[in-house]
């Protein structure tokens, strides 16, 4: 729902930070986690899963909630390991 799908086409930066912040609209406040990322840009990649070509990456921010409030916000995909990527 925060970082849009597909998820499996995000990593987090291997030089990024990880920063908690307070986020008072999510159920009555919640401590989510924010991170610089890379999303794969499905859009301009015609490479396939054994393509030699790599794919184009794009700057984005990630945002992880706590496992309680996934299941009350609505539907979507659900990521609990993230890989680390490289630009």
């Amino acid at each position: 729902m925060d970082n849009g799908e597909p998820l499996s086409s995000i990593s987090l930066k291997e030089d990024g930070e990880l920063t908690a912040a307070f986020d008072e609209t999510l159920l009555g406040g919640a401590v989510v986690i924010e991170a610089d990322g890379l999303r794969v840009d499905q859009e301009s990649w015609s490479g396939g899963l054994y393509s030699r070509e790599k794919a184009p990456l794009q700057s984005v921010k990630v945002k992880a909630v706590p496992y309680y409030l996934w299941g009350n916000r609505g539907s979507g995909e659900m990521k609990v390991w993230i890989p680390e990527g490289s630009m």
